[in-house]
């Protein structure tokens, strides 16, 4: 996707207003804008609607397609294609894609500047290009949901093979589409792209662990996926790590999704180094009696202290 340039198209609309000898506030008057809005596009901090690139192209006498890429292009490409957007014409639009007077990187362009509702019956009137799932990446951001499921279902299974590309796009769809999409999928998953899916999975991502690639596993990742997976798989992770290696925060957090004996194993595994009051009131609903009453001993001796090793 190539991204619009905001500062090259600013500083563009700044040369063409100082061709035509204009002031900021007379081009603004022009274009029916504030003079604010003239100020933001020069500095590239913004950019002009649909209707306003209209009006600026024919003031400025040159076609929206070199408006758009600062003065590198010469076409009308893109004339026709706002044109049926701004009298509301998305499907007129979308033919214009089928006819092969667009392609999908100007589509792609284009799409941070029209209202999703807009957008989504573009993208659903074109019917004789096909987008790929790079595509939908790329569009996921501009187009309703449903719109969206429609075109993933549409590209079909055999492209969706990169967990990098179902992690990018899962945050735009459902659950229940997330779940088709990696229904059946073989490729082992890293431990990372794992953690950034799991909170859009419509299940527990436990199967998902017999394709882990356990490279680089770290405890914060354990503490991402506890909220997403069953106490087994949990405890699957865990034996990965010597115990020695956990530290008192970490274990805190995992204490709610784990077995007490999972937890007492820990707490008699662990050097556990300057522990602070406040945290052995955390893990206290977790534990047993008896490493809470071991633990408890050595309050008297400061907020912070050393737990000994246990018999």
């Amino acid at each position: 996707m190539r991204v619009l340039n905001s500062k090259a198209i600013g500083a563009y609309i700044s040369s063409l207003r100082k061709e035509q000898d204009l002031t900021q506030v007379q081009l603004a008057d022009l274009v029916n804008v504030s003079h604010q809005a003239v100020s933001k596009w020069e500095r590239g901090e913004s950019l002009p609607d649909l209707d306003t690139l209209g009006a600026l192209a024919k003031q400025f006498n040159i076609t929206i397609d070199r408006l758009l890429y600062g003065g590198t292009a010469n076409t009308n490409k893109v004339d026709s294609f706002v044109g049926h957007l701004v009298k509301n014409e998305p499907e007129e639009a979308a033919k214009l894609v089928d006819g092969d007077n667009m392609n999908l990187d100007q589509l792609e362009d284009l799409a941070p500047l029209v209202k999703s509702s807009t957008f989504s019956r573009v993208a659903e009137g074109v019917k004789g290009t096909t987008f790929t799932f790079s595509n939908l990446i790329n569009l996921a951001p501009f187009l309703d949901r449903d719109t969206l499921e429609k075109l993933v279902q549409q590209v079909g299974g055999d492209e969706m093979r990169s967990w990098k590309d179902i992690v990018s796009i899962a945050p735009f769809v459902s659950r229940q589409t997330v779940g088709q999409i990696v229904e059946g999928l073989e490729e082992s998953i890293h431990v990372k792209d794992l953690v950034n899916i799991a909170p859009f999975l419509p299940r527990e991502v436990d199967p998902l662990i017999e394709n882990l690639s356990l490279e680089d596993l770290e405890w914060q990742d354990v503490v991402s996926l506890a909220p997403f997976i069953n106490r087994s798989g949990l405890s699957k992770l865990i034996r990965q790590f010597s115990p020695e290696t956990i530290e008192m925060s970490t274990l805190i957090q995992l204490a709610p999704f784990l077995e007490r004996e999972i937890i007492t194993h820990l707490l008699e595994e662990v050097e556990l180094k300057n522990v602070e009051a406040h945290q052995i009131e955390r893990v206290a609903p977790f534990i047993g009696s008896g490493n809470l009453g071991m633990l408890i001993q050595k309050l008297g001796q400061g907020d912070r202290f050393t737990v000994p090793p246990q018999d």
